[in-house]
């Protein structure tokens, strides 16, 4: 029997079924990724269109609900559940997470400092540190 593959922390990713596709886990720190990540398989699935407009099937907007709502934390769950559309719900999270102009102008501010003040860890594996640079520019 074969050990499995090693896997560092930053490749390491919490997901959820969907089907053939596998939805990511929002998590406090994840929000950018997650909505990158959550927006490629609702396009594989066909049901991105229910989150730009809410001008589309009702089957495809519950469809598409139920996948974000997977894809969150049992907290949250309660508040989106509640949303009359995938729309809706989508951008509560991104309000959630993203918050106002002035968090958003805060959060950049703390994203460059932590770039421009950005060094090797020790033992740190070049995929690692390509992992914190990119998540770091993502964000910004």
């Amino acid at each position: 029997m074969s050990s499995p593959p090693e896997t560092s922390a930053a490749t390491e990713r919490t997901t959820v079924s969907s089907g053939a596709v596998e939805l990511p886990m929002l998590t406090r720190t994840n929000y950018h990724e997650w909505s990158l990540v959550m927006k490629v398989s609702l396009e594989a699935l066909g049901l991105w269109k229910a989150v730009e407009s809410e001008k589309v099937e009702r089957r495809d907007d519950r469809m598409a609900l139920a996948a974000v709502l997977r894809g969150v934390p049992s907290e949250l769950k309660a508040t989106l559940a509640v949303k009359n559309t995938a729309k809706e719900a989508w951008e509560a999270v991104n309000k959630m997470c993203v918050g106002e102009d002035r968090v958003k102008n805060a959060n950049r501010q703390r994203l460059l400092k932590e770039f421009e003040n950005l060094q090797w860890k020790d033992g740190e594996l070049t995929d690692d540190f390509a992992v914190r640079v990119n998540t770091i520019v993502c964000g910004l």
